[in-house]
């Protein structure tokens, strides 16, 4: 979804959604730390003795290395001494929102779209908040009356 589309439907998504405000940030923006791990049933076979050497290199790499492995499929590092590369599915990668923050991540075709929740609390917010219950309480009871058909 392209920033004009999001734009178009903002207000239903911060209705739907009761949020604040939506904003829109390039890349992951900072919200997600990703991680990986080996997928030991593609690499079990393969690594055989070195497969300890390699879940270490592969939980050791970097937030470039994973985003390089996200984009080329494919990615080299050191196991043991000797350069391996490890190709699609060879890892998992998983996303995990920064503290506070949840995360939601969705793949289609070839767009990442990254959804996370600022869920703290402000004196702003706790301020509406109460502004918004003490209206709803000074209203005075909506009342009807039924209506006689002769």
């Amino acid at each position: 979804m392209d920033e004009a589309t999001l734009r178009s439907v903002e207000d239903v998504i911060l209705d739907e959604v009761n949020v604040k405000a939506l904003e829109t940030v390039s890349g992951d923006g900072g919200l997600v730390h990703k991680s990986a791990r080996p997928n030991f049933k593609a690499l079990g076979r393969r690594m055989g003795k070195k497969m300890g050497a390699a879940k270490a290199a592969i939980e050791a790499m970097t937030a470039e290395q994973i985003a390089r492995y996200e984009t080329d499929g494919r990615v080299v590092l050191a196991v043991a001494g000797e350069e391996t590369e490890f190709g699609a599915g060879d890892l998992e990668i998983t996303s995990e929102g920064v503290e506070g923050r949840p995360v939601r991540q969705e793949v289609s075709g070839d767009r990442t779209v990254t959804v996370s929740l600022d869920t703290t609390v402000t004196d702003a917010l706790r301020h509406a908040s109460s502004s918004t219950a003490s209206k709803r309480s000074a209203r005075p009871p909506t009342t009807t009356s039924p209506t006689a058909s002769r």
